[in-house]
C-alpha cells in the first residue's frame, strides 16, 4: 500500500508540475513567436546585394553623416556620399569574392585591382535608383550599376582569369 500511495502522490506532483510548466512556457513561446514574426522597418535588414537582370548589378548599404556636423543639408549630403562609397565598396568586393572563390592561385589584392580595372567604369557610372534618410542622420542607398551585357562580361571575364591562373 505504501508504494502505491507513494506512486500516487509522484504522479500528481509530476501533474502539476507540468501544468504549471505549461501554463508558464505556452504564453513565453507564443509570444517569442509573434516577435520573431513581426516585421520591424529597419533600413539595414534588406541588403539587395546582386545581380537583377543580365545588364544590372545592385547593392544596398548606409552610410552616416560626420559626428561633429550640425547643418542638416550638409549631414544628408555627407551620409548620402558614405552610403553610395560603401555600396562601391561592396560591389567591388561581391565581384572579388565571387572570382576569389574560383582563382586560387591570385592573390585577393591583384583580384581586386583586376576587378576595379575592368568593371570601375560602370561603378563610376552608376547612379542611386533608392535613397531613404532616417531621422538621426542615416542615410540608405540602393545603388545600381549598368551595362549592356555586364553580367555575361562578369562571367566571361572570371573564366579568363581561371584560365591565366592555371
Amino acid at each position: 500500500m505504501r508504494i502505491l500511495y507513494g506512486t500516487y502522490r509522484l504522479i500528481n506532483r509530476l501533474k502539476s508540475f507540468m501544468k504549471g510548466f505549461l501554463i508558464k512556457i505556452v504564453p513565453c513561446g507564443f509570444l517569442c513567436i509573434l516577435m520573431a514574426c513581426a516585421g520591424t522597418q529597419d533600413v539595414f535588414l534588406d541588403r539587395g546585394t546582386g545581380w537583377i537582370s543580365e545588364d544590372a548589378f545592385r547593392a544596398r548599404a548606409a552610410g552616416a553623416a560626420k559626428y561633429e556636423t550640425a547643418d542638416i543639408p550638409v549631414r544628408k549630403q555627407q551620409a548620402l556620399q558614405a552610403a553610395i562609397l560603401m555600396c562601391c565598396f561592396i560591389i567591388f568586393e561581391e565581384l572579388t569574392s565571387a572570382i576569389a572563390r574560383d582563382v586560387k592561385r591570385l592573390s585577393r589584392k591583384e583580384i581586386l585591382k583586376r576587378v576595379q580595372n575592368e568593371f570601375g567604369v560602370y561603378v563610376k557610372a552608376g547612379r542611386a535608383v533608392e535613397v531613404k534618410y532616417d531621422g538621426e542622420g542615416i542615410c540608405t542607398v540602393l545603388f545600381e550599376i549598368r551595362g549592356e551585357g555586364i553580367k555575361q562580361k562578369f562571367y566571361t571575364f572570371r573564366n579568363r582569369l581561371m584560365v591565366e591562373s592555371r
